[in-house]
């Protein structure tokens, strides 16, 4: 009996430390950190070359900084989902960055689509999703057999009137709006 139960205490454990997270994934290589998808796609060389895609010009002077990242599968090694969590002045806000070949679609009924020409080392499509409103806007998204869908609300759904999806296209990448 106590073989058993100390069998199962150490398969348990063995499962613990060698699952795999869905949360950051940062490789070190030398004297860089890359950061790469769970599905081992790469996100950027380091957090400052993914702050520097990732922040407009006005946040990179506010001190926006990356908190948290967490990655949507898509089992694609072509491309990747990144929700971003970071803190700016004080606040927390969060982004969605798709990289590569990936599709998407976004249902939301206040939309703004920017088109940004940004020199980097990627050849691939870039989008940004972000929200702007009130401070309970966030971006979420949700997965099916076609894609990935983005939106922007709040938590209160009596203030989602407030809230307004940007979009910003780094790279040219087809976009299919859902209707609202």
């Amino acid at each position: 009996m106590k073989n058993n139960i100390l069998l199962l205490l150490v398969f348990g454990l063995g499962i613990l430390l060698f699952s795999c997270s869905q949360e950051e994934h940062i490789v070190e290589h030398k004297n860089s950190k890359e950061i790469i998808s769970p599905d081992g796609f790469k996100i950027a060389n380091s957090k400052e070359e993914l702050s520097k895609s990732i922040f407009l010009n006005d946040e990179i002077e506010k001190g926006a900084k990356i908190s948290s990242i967490e990655y949507s599968s898509i089992k694609n090694r072509d491309g990747a989902i990144a929700y971003i969590n970071y803190e700016i002045e004080g606040h927390s806000k969060n982004l969605v960055y798709v990289v590569g070949n990936v599709n998407v679609s976004y249902n939301s009924p206040d939309i703004e689509v920017t088109r940004v020409n940004k020199n980097n080392y990627r050849s691939s499509n870039e989008l940004i999703f972000r929200c702007k409103g009130s401070s309970c806007c966030y971006v979420g998204g949700t997965s099916s057999d076609n894609g990935e869908t983005f939106y922007c609300k709040c938590e209160n759904s009596s203030q989602n009137s407030s809230c307004t999806l940007e979009v910003t296209v780094i790279k040219d990448k087809n976009l299919s709006p859902t209707e609202p």
